[in-house]
């Protein structure tokens, strides 16, 4: 007998007395013979019986492609994954999770979480921290303050006024430190609460509390003038001085200057022809290919896109900013991610989308009423879809590179400014952005805002130079022999043309003498309101407007 056959005889031994202690308890009503003993005659797989109640737990590491800047893929890393990664798109924000049942669609689902935001990670985990270390030791009353409550929503016109009063502190409770004095007492940080010292900190209500023991004068005395008034022969200043030079001689140095902090610490402002080099080492392997010569600050953001960098471009209208937005979107085509393009308005979104559907194949619209395309890799959307789709936990943020903000000066807007505030805040680690804006002021403080919400640096491109020049005209023309009167009045240099104004106001005098209307004297013509109106006079025996008495033509009229 081979081993095959003394483990099937085995198997089959082991099977049959299973089955006689099962239904020993059976008697008459044994089911022993309906058994089918050979294991070669199942048809079905005993562990399927087991689907209802284990589920194949998730690999607790995962696999990361690193692609070359052609596409292909060199290698492949391992990564452990965290415990917190094991989750579902209701529960865990973070990019790993499990995708959601929806995936399909790329607006996400109310029940989601969104995806971790970018730059918060310290931020999080001391927040984390106190609220470990405060929590059980203060009541939730005490943070709780009914006058800090918004009463008006953004881009309402009016809130809703709270019917319970307030309390506020009286004046002399809150007494603001003004003297000098003030700042010499004490703070007590052991019973002081956060928004205590959130106040103190901003300005607000002073924090000033002194201390339980008054201090003597003793102890606030000057230790050099105690020891002076103590000591009955002071020390001459050319002994005082040698001891001081000791004492600083002996004393370590510091071997690195303090330096203070930049006040735009995540902005850095690149200048239009400092990235002439780098990009010449570029042209040959670049991801779109231009006909023309890019400008300066072309090149520079294109510099930076390459490194992975995010970049701010202000500049004037025609200026070419719409070639950073196009580079960014080939990037994302030739990296095999995807690339969303937001605009504040409906109607630049449809623009945008004929014009990218000229240069790129794959590319589609998703606005409030209308999606095409949506599975495409360039998504073209108003700003409100995007951030739906960023607090919705939409799948599409997985495979996202490059989000391009078109008319970012928006963000001034009172109404509307806040949506990109909360996209900007929104967007993860991963993503990078393309801020595209006219020639604002503030460029640099607004990119060192950007900056410390997304803790990366923000690189600033901007030009003042118009590649078209601007030219002012004056229409004067209201009817189909004036209407191509078009006089110039501003060149593209932005000199003032006097002649041209002087022509304008001619032609727009003449217009204004021809249009008056003819003679009223009595016995005038069709608009005369003499006694002998014509069509429209109102003398005796009137006309066809003739308010007289004779239905006939007006008596003396013409």
């Amino acid at each position: 007998m081979t081993d095959k056959e003394l483990l099937d005889a085995a198997d089959q031994v082991l099977r049959s007395v299973c089955i006689d202690l099962l239904t020993s308890s059976t008697g008459e009503y044994s089911t022993v013979d309906t058994f089918d003993l050979k294991p070669e005659n199942v048809s079905i797989d005993p562990l399927s019986l087991l689907n209802d109640f284990t589920q194949p737990s998730q690999p607790a590491t995962w696999l990361c492609p690193l692609i070359d800047p052609h596409g292909k893929i060199t290698d492949v890393v391992e990564y452990i994954r965290d415990a917190g990664e094991f989750g579902d798109a209701t529960v865990s924000m973070s990019l790993n999770r499990s995708p959601a049942a929806d995936s399909t669609n790329i607006r996400g689902s109310s029940s989601n979480v969104p995806f971790y935001p970018g730059g918060f990670d310290s931020a999080f985990g001391n927040v984390m921290a106190f609220t470990r270390e405060e929590e059980g030791t203060h009541s939730e009353k005490e943070f709780f303050r009914n006058e800090d409550l918004l009463t008006c929503a953004p881009g309402m016109p009016r809130g809703l006024p709270f019917a319970l009063s307030v309390s506020k502190p009286s004046a002399e409770a809150v007494k603001p430190a003004t003297d000098f004095t003030a700042a010499h007492e004490g703070i007590d940080f052991d019973s002081t609460d956060l928004f205590d010292l959130m106040d103190f900190v901003g300005g607000a209500a002073p924090l000033v509390i002194p201390l339980e023991t008054p201090i003597s004068d003793e102890v606030q005395a000057s230790p050099v003038s105690k020891v002076s008034s103590d000591s009955t022969e002071p020390e001459s200043a050319p002994e005082v001085e040698e001891i001081e030079a000791a004492l600083e001689s002996s004393l370590p140095k510091s071997a690195v200057k303090f330096a203070p902090p930049e006040r735009y610490a995540y902005a850095k402002q690149l200048d239009a022809t400092s990235c002439q080099g780098e990009y010449k080492a570029l042209l040959p392997n670049m991801a779109k290919k231009y006909p023309f010569e890019l400008d300066g600050f072309q090149q520079a953001a294109v510099v930076c896109m390459e490194k992975g960098e995010s970049v701010f471009v202000a500049a004037h209208t025609s200026a070419g900013k719409t070639v950073v937005a196009e580079y960014a979107v080939a990037l994302c085509e030739q990296h095999r991610t995807r690339a969303i393009y937001t605009s504040p308005i409906k109607a630049l979104s449809n623009q945008k989308f004929r014009d990218f559907k000229m240069m790129f194949t794959d590319v589609g619209l998703v606005t409030g009423d209308i999606q095409l395309f949506p599975e495409a890799f360039c998504l073209i959307m108003t700003t409100e879809i995007l951030r739906s789709m960023l607090y919705n936990g939409s799948e599409v943020v997985r495979d996202l590179e490059w989000v391009v903000f078109d008319e970012v000066h928006y963000i001034n807007n009172a109404e509307r400014g806040h949506v990109w505030e909360e996209v900007l805040i929104m967007l993860p680690s991963h993503v990078k952005i393309v801020m595209l804006s006219a020639t604002v002021p503030n460029c640099i403080e607004f990119a060192d805002w950007v900056g410390r919400i997304k803790n990366r640096k923000i690189n600033v491109v901007s030009t003042l130079r118009r590649p078209v020049p601007l030219e002012h005209y004056l229409y004067t023309g209201q009817d189909g022999k004036t209407k191509k009167d078009l006089f110039k009045i501003v060149d593209m240099s932005g000199s003032w043309l006097d002649i041209g104004y002087k022509k304008a106001s001619e032609a727009k005098n003449a217009l204004i003498k021809r249009d008056v209307p003819a003679g009223q004297g009595r016995g005038g013509g069709d608009a005369g309101r003499g006694r002998g109106g014509g069509d429209a006079g109102r003398g005796r025996g009137g006309g066809d407007a003739g308010r007289g008495r004779g239905g006939g033509p007006p008596r003396g009229g013409t």
